[in-house]
């Protein structure tokens, strides 16, 4: 019976998590700006709009002169774009893609906890701990159901660290060679924030014994050198590949670092991740109080020391270095959150083990709670079937988009003013949704949607469509 596998309540407790923080904005329509805009990016690649290297948004984008979108690396649009290419265009695709994401992060982090404890089985039971840890930080599940770049650059920076743990114990130069591609991989996704994995063996040398400085070296160097002459050789070898990374270096990477403010103070990223991790931390204050600090750790929690230190301080790796530039969200440290998530697990871990020991799978308690959560597993599944296809945000837009859909066909473009134009919710709704461009420049349709109250320039000649809208009126170019 599987009531009598005491972890079987809390991997269905970490299920029943994901279901309520994450899968009701995934069967929902709606989505934060950026993702949106990442989505069309993908949508165009699949129908052979853009090029890997050089993606397109749409006819009205122009950054410095430049139609293509080169506001990111290529890589998360390529592989999102086979989402696109096999679930088609609908509103769920690039929500299903951040489900997929989601997945493999989860099943990395169960391998490099399943890694650190293979001398251990009884701890191997609790990968469902980091997960879940994990899943409970704000910027994980913001990001999941937002369709960012942080997802991808997840799996990349998980998986580099798993084959790097691999290789202390493995002594195998391929495992070193597979993390540095995969770190590779990462900056294709993001740029910067997929680099922190190279520090991998220097804080790893620095918290423990088992490894020398040669090794050291040798491993950090070969990190180093695939990143490097990759990029070398790639863009040595292809032009669009030269013109974009060059593009987005000095355009968006330098100039946002330079000039592109969103915070005032360097290291508001500190305080966030503060905030970030203050739900695991008061979980951990809370177990503390209730079971007693010497009745809820062991001697064990102390041997995981090292450990804890090696995934806080690599952690940091990728979350100080954001502190540099004024550019700062706390998404973009959402690649690093799984590591914190592993070190508090690994703080908690003992005093976990210890109490699940104690329950007794026979009283009415512990049978209770299995029924509970079973039920409320089931009770999220029929919840979320419930909100398949309902609006979560951005309503307004998305309706919009499709009464106007609804009158101009697929591929037109809408003359608009400059407040309608950067409306960017209904602009990447009009895109994503219905391959409609709207733009400024008046010679360059016969459609034009203007607000009820604004008046268009009267030397145009203009007949007036029926466009069930309070807030817009739309006209064609008469002939």
């Amino acid at each position: 019976m599987l009531f009598k596998n005491k972890q079987f309540i809390f991997i269905i407790l970490t299920i029943c998590v994901s279901l309520a923080l994450i899968m009701p904005s995934i069967v929902q329509q709606g989505m934060f700006m950026d993702g949106i805009q990442y989505a069309i990016v993908s949508k165009n690649l699949a129908i052979g709009k853009g090029t890997f290297w050089l993606p397109f948004l749409s006819d009205s984008w122009n950054r410095h002169g430049i139609n293509y979108f080169l506001e990111h690396p290529p890589l998360v649009y390529f592989l999102q774009s086979y989402f696109f290419k096999f679930f088609g265009n609908g509103y769920c695709t690039e929500k299903i893609y951040s489900v997929f994401t989601f997945i493999v992060c989860a099943i990395l982090i169960n391998k490099i906890w399943l890694h650190l404890f293979k001398n251990e089985p009884e701890l191997i039971k609790y990968s469902w701990l980091p997960i879940l840890i994990w899943l409970i930080i704000p910027s994980v599940h913001w990001a999941f159901v937002n369709n960012m770049h942080e997802n991808t650059v997840s799996i990349f920076v998980l998986g580099s660290i798993l084959f790097s743990l691999k290789a202390i114990n493995n002594f195998k130069l391929y495992d070193v060679i597979i993390s540095g591609i995969l770190i590779f991989c990462a900056t294709l996704c993001k740029g910067l924030p997929g680099m922190y994995p190279l520090l991998f063996f220097i804080i790893y040398g620095f918290c423990y014994e088992n490894i020398n400085i040669k090794r050291v070296i040798t491993y950090t160097f070969i990190l180093v050198a695939i990143l490097i002459l990759t990029y070398t050789f790639i863009i040595l070898l292809n032009n669009e590949a030269l013109f974009s990374l060059k593009f987005y270096i000095q355009n968006r990477l330098f100039d946002r670092l330079t000039n592109d403010h969103l915070v005032e103070y360097r290291f508001s990223i500190i305080f966030w991740l503060f905030t970030d991790l203050l739900v695991p931390f008061i979980l951990v204050i809370v177990l503390l109080f209730i079971f007693k600090l010497k009745t809820f750790f062991n001697s064990g929690t102390i041997a995981y020391k090292n450990d804890i230190l090696f995934f806080i301080l690599l952690g940091l790796a990728g979350v100080i270095p954001l502190a540099f530039t004024h550019v700062q969200r706390a998404v973009y440290f959402m690649p690093a959150l799984p590591l914190f998530a592993i070190a508090i697990s690994l703080f908690l871990v003992n005093g976990i083990s210890n109490l699940i020991y104690k329950i007794n799978i026979n009283s009415k308690l512990y049978i209770n709670s299995n029924y509970f959560i079973c039920i409320l597993c089931i009770g999220l599944i029929t919840y979320n079937i419930f909100l398949v296809g309902k609006i979560e945000r951005d309503g307004i837009e998305i309706n919009e988009a499709n009464l106007i859909s609804k009158v101009v066909l697929s591929d037109a473009t809408l003359i608009v003013e400059p407040e309608t134009y950067t409306n960017w919710a209904l602009q990447f709704y009009l895109l994503r949704n219905h391959n409609i461009t709207i733009n400024c420049n008046k010679g360059s349709s016969n459609f034009f949607l203007y607000k009820k109250n604004s008046l268009l320039d009267s030397t145009i000649k203009v007949s007036k469509l029926n466009l069930n809208s309070t807030i817009y009126s739309l006209y064609k170019k008469n002939n």
